[in-house]
């Protein structure tokens, strides 16, 4: 929405409303954890996943969330990977949770289970984030033409990046020059 701040309060103010619909309510918080998020209220988005899974049998992609979120905004990665091990076991050939879990890994200095992970988030579907993360793999590998060629890949295959994910090229372009 174009006044997130707006969506984030009648959020906060629909998800106080006391209801025995369990799942109406995930949905909610999982909305306003994204939303939280997206506006830089990493913490408030992370207590709010959290309160999901206090909740029970959360679903796989709050888990991925809760993992990625962890690692972006905390660098918690010992602490994420509890959650990306429970979203990967609930879809173990989702790419987004592969990658997650993989990049989890890799911020571990897990590199060789990390890279069967990260590869098989790009051979089912690549997207920016994946290709990213594969070439930080390369590149921690010394592996650092192979990783020239996977940014060049983003390049062509994604050519409108956000600002992070340029900040993170550009660094992986001057690692590996």
């Amino acid at each position: 929405p174009e006044d997130i701040g707006l969506a984030i309060e009648y959020l906060k103010k629909a998800a106080e409303i006391p209801t025995d619909d369990q799942v109406y309510l995930k949905i909610l918080l999982d909305r306003l954890a994204s939303y939280s998020y997206f506006s830089g209220e990493c913490e408030q988005a992370i207590e709010t996943l959290q309160r999901i899974v206090s909740m029970g049998n959360p679903a796989g992609q709050s888990l991925n969330n809760l993992a990625y979120m962890m690692l972006d905004c905390n660098g918690d990665a010992s602490g994420a990977i509890v959650y990306s091990v429970r979203a990967l076991q609930k879809g173990p050939a989702n790419p987004q949770y592969l990658d997650t879990h993989g990049t989890i890994l890799l911020e571990l200095g897990r590199y060789a289970e990390a890279e069967p992970l990260i590869t098989q988030a790009v051979a089912i579907k690549p997207s920016a984030s994946n290709l990213i993360h594969y070439a930080q793999l390369l590149v921690r590998t010394e592996r650092n033409e192979q990783a020239r060629v996977i940014i060049r890949r983003i390049s062509t295959e994604f050519p409108q990046l956000s600002a992070k994910q340029q900040a993170l090229v550009n660094e992986l372009i001057d690692l590996t020059s």
